[in-house]
Formats: C-alpha cells, structure tokens, sequence
C-alpha cells in the first residue's frame, strides 16, 4: 500500500539536489569573494608617471627621509581586498644620478625601506629591467634602467608578498609596487608592466 503523504523526493534525489544546490551556493560565494579588478589610467598628479591600477586611484603624499635626506614622496594607487597596488615618487635633490656599474643610492634606500617594511632582508636578491620612457603625448622613446625585486615577508607580515619596480630619472626617483597577500600573477604584470616614466 502506496501511503499518499509521502514526500514525491526520495531520500537520495534530496542528497543529490542538496549537494548541487550547496556547490552552486559555493561557488557564488567564491565569486562575490574574488577580487574584482577594474583596470584604468592613473597617472602622477604632475605627470611624471602613467600606470594603470585595478580601482578606483587615491592620491597622498607624505615626508620620508632617503639618504638621510627629507623628501616628500608623492603616491597613487588603489587597494583590492587587502593587497595594495602603488606608484610613487621622490624628488632626486642633490642625489646625483649613479653609472652605469653603480646602483643608485636613492633607488637603494627605496628598496630597502620597502623590504623592512615586510621583515624580508635588505639584501633580497634583486633583478635588473627596463622601464619605458614616453614623451607627455604618449610617444615611446626609450627605457630607463631599473631593478626589480619579489620577496615574502616574515614574522607579523608572513604571508605577505612584494614585488616592485624602482627607477631613476634625472628629476626624480620612483618605485612602482604590489604589496599584500599575493595575488593572481597575470594582474601584477599588469600593473607593473603599465608603468611608464614620461620625459620631462
């Protein structure tokens, strides 16, 4: 005898339609979890700079000491989730301009204080790269030397990740950098890749 009050879901349709409900509650979740990245110009207040950021930019500035000198570093960028993406200037002052063979004092203590920021060491392994030169209208004609580092931070900042552009002009000093918990590696290139110092 059939009993009519009887749910029509038999025991494992429900498991089944439970398990599908609950894997496309989770993947909703993780999609309105991921950070959204929403690429657009942004350059320097004085247009020393042009890079692109993931959000809408915020611009400060702030006095720090490089070379033991007091400078006011200049700064635009824009944060997704906890991980902040950054580009900066200073100006060069009485710093002359280093060789060729010799790394630049300033872009030095740049990339120091960066690195104590995270507890990673100061003698980080470093990499050498070109950063594009551009005229006011856009024209590209030439690249700048730059170094380049990625380190992790330590005790309180574990987790944290920097990877970072620093580059010299004759006027001034910049770095361009991603600092927080990484981030998918296709949207670093981006940033740093977009960043272009323009001739002045």
């Amino acid at each position: 005898m059939v009993d009519s009050k009887r749910p029509v879901w038999t025991r494992p349709y429900r498991i089944r339609a439970a398990r599908r409900l609950g894997a496309i509650g989770l993947v909703a979740w993780l999609w309105a979890c991921s950070p959204a990245f929403n690429w657009r110009d942004a350059p320097a207040p004085g247009g020393e700079f042009r890079v692109q950021l993931p959000d809408k930019p915020s611009t400060m500035s702030r006095p720090i000491h490089l070379e033991r000198l007091p400078v006011t570093m200049t700064m635009v960028g824009a944060r997704v989730g906890e991980t902040a993406f950054t580009a900066a200037l200073v100006p060069a002052g009485d710093v002359p301009q280093a060789g060729a063979a010799t790394e630049d004092r300033l872009l030095r203590s740049m990339r120091e204080q960066m690195l104590r920021n995270i507890g990673a060491p100061v003698d980080s392994p470093t990499r050498a790269v070109r950063v594009p030169l551009i005229e006011p209208d856009g024209r590209r004609v030439g690249d700048l030397p730059g170094i380049a580092i990625d380190a992790g931070g330590t005790g309180a900042h574990a987790g944290s990740r920097l990877q970072a552009v620093f580059v010299r002009s004759p006027g001034h000093a910049f770095q361009a950098m991603v600092i927080g918990p990484p981030v998918d590696e296709a949207q670093v290139r981006h940033f740093l890749d977009s960043f272009q110092v323009v001739r002045r």
